[in-house]
């Protein structure tokens, strides 16, 4: 069932905050996911030039790299650089990045005015993936992992300036993450205080308004969409019984903005 959203189908600040943490986040998968493979592939070709270890891999397919990623990471499982567990976290994180570049809307489709739409498969046959928070920790983990394990079986490295040339953005990013994080916690706690309140005084209203109201009956509306004599008396009945406009807008499934104007007039008799 869709959710119901009082302050209409706009981005709120929340919405927007959360996507913005993830959009930081998703650039930071993409350059250290890449990043790693670069290294697994460089290092791996160095070890084997230098210990001419012999490369079967044979150069069939247009797609040169994946090739020599795959056997770069068959190579490192075989020394012991990663475990079998190792190995899936790394496919998976792949997969991941592949996610971001290629189907971001898989991992935003849950934020929004849409988000009843992460109940249902995409129409590919794709399933709705699900956001990963913790995506960014478990790759720098992991390349710590990797590089720690290679060093110790004496794998040798190339040297690459990429992580040079990254530096100032992931700096940028990175505290502008832990900033958006604040921010988000802090929303998402102002907001569970505001869904908690207004469910309190939804269930404080008593039966026999809520029965003389009837919320959702055709009796309540004109047929140009604008409430009737009926509706106008339900909405003074629920501000009566102590309703906030918030509450109003959740009950007669009507905007907040509709409901602060008749929570207006309703004040304007009660002075």
């Amino acid at each position: 069932m869709e959710r119901y959203r009082p302050h209409g189908r706009t981005v709120t600040t929340l919405e927007a905050d959360v996507l913005k943490l993830r959009a930081l986040e998703m650039v930071l998968v993409l350059f250290y996911v890449e990043n790693l493979k670069g290294f697994i592939i460089s290092s791996v070709k160095v070890t084997k030039r230098l210990r001419k270890i012999p490369d079967n891999t044979t150069l069939e397919t247009n797609n040169e790299e994946q090739v020599s990623f795959k056997k770069a990471h068959e190579l490192l499982i075989s020394e012991g650089v990663i475990t079998q567990e190792e190995s899936e976290q790394l496919k998976e994180m792949i997969d991941y990045r592949n996610t971001i570049g290629h189907e971001i809307h898989r991992i935003t489709i849950d934020i929004g005015a849409y988000a009843n739409l992460a109940e249902y498969d995409l129409p590919n046959g794709h399933k709705i993936a699900k956001y990963n928070y913790s995506a960014v920790q478990r790759v720098q983990n992991l390349r710590k992992k990797i590089e720690r394990k290679m060093m110790e079986k004496l794998f040798s490295f190339e040297l690459s300036f990429n992580t040079l040339a990254f530096d100032a953005a992931e700096q940028a990013y990175l505290k502008e993450i832990k900033r958006l994080k604040k921010k988000v916690n802090a929303g998402i706690d102002k907001l569970n205080i505001t869904i908690e309140t207004t469910n309190k005084i939804i269930r404080n209203i008593p039966p026999e308004v809520m029965d003389m109201v009837q919320p959702g009956h055709p009796k309540n509306t004109k047929s140009n969409g604008t409430f009737s004599q009926e509706g106008a008396k339900a909405m003074f009945m629920l501000y009566g019984a102590k309703a906030t406009p918030l509450a109003v807008a959740y009950i007669m499934r009507i905007t907040y903005r509709t409901a602060a104007k008749w929570h207006k007039k309703w004040l304007s008799q009660h002075k």
